[in-house]
């Protein structure tokens, strides 16, 4: 289903990319300068198009089916699933699409959207492949609540950062071409032209970041207060 939305995802943005090359075509062949510093700040509109219905509703379909496996291995296993390396690219990448489609309940960004599915879905291979392992127990160290606690927001953090970076990267590329950047001028960046405007998207990105730092703060405290129960130490530099 990820793999269908990707796809779909990268679909959206070669047309962004289309339009905007038609538009500056267009611009240029009635005299108008079709400099990326003088473009248009608001994003080129586009009407809804089946791609964009498939993109949707195969990234709720996979968000349900992923929602499924991350339930059922914690019923496999008797505890919260995320005490592995497995488990943790599980549900963090679960997370991520979470955010992903809570950014974009109004409106899809085609290149937030290829990037950050493209992420979960090179987490879950890679998760899949590399680091499966039987659902388990735990050792009686770390059978504890702040298993919960500490692991449970530390992956809910990594899902935010993952779409708060590529909401950084974005926003980074938007300002260099409004800024005349001679690196992103050609057209094969044209695309940047039909994204949010820079500062909202350093908007975005700040808010995201914001609360994946908050609760990544918590994540170390409460880390450190279950390694003293569980090792009788709060740091131990290994």
């Amino acid at each position: 289903a990820y793999a269908i939305a990707l796809v779909c995802f990268t679909m959206l943005l070669a047309r962004q990319a289309d339009r905007v090359a038609v538009r500056e075509t267009v611009a240029v062949g009635a005299g108008a300068k079709a400099e990326p510093s003088t473009a248009a700040s608001e994003p080129l509109a586009a009407p809804r198009s089946k791609v964009e219905g498939i993109a949707r509703a195969t990234v709720w379909a996979g968000l349900a089916l992923h929602l499924g496996a991350a339930v059922t291995r914690g019923i496999a296993a008797g505890r919260a699933p995320w005490a592995n390396l497995y488990e943790f690219m599980l549900v963090g990448s679960l997370v991520a699409v979470a955010v992903l489609l809570l950014v974009q309940r109004e409106k899809i960004i085609p290149f937030l959207g290829t990037a950050v599915v493209g992420i979960v879905v090179l987490f879950l291979a890679v998760a899949q492949v590399n680091f499966f392992v039987p659902a388990d127990g735990v050792q009686p160290a770390l059978q504890s609540y702040w298993l919960v606690i500490h692991v449970g927001v530390a992956v809910i953090s990594t899902g935010v950062f993952t779409v708060g970076f590529v909401a950084a990267i974005l926003q980074l590329l938007r300002s260099s071409r409004a800024e005349g950047s001679p690196r992103l001028a050609s057209k094969g960046w044209g695309w940047l032209e039909s994204t949010p405007a820079p500062a909202a998207l350093e908007s975005l990105s700040f808010r995201l970041n914001a609360v994946g730092f908050v609760l990544w703060t918590f994540t170390l405290i409460a880390g450190a207060i279950w390694a003293e129960h569980a090792w009788g130490r709060y740091w131990g530099w290994d």
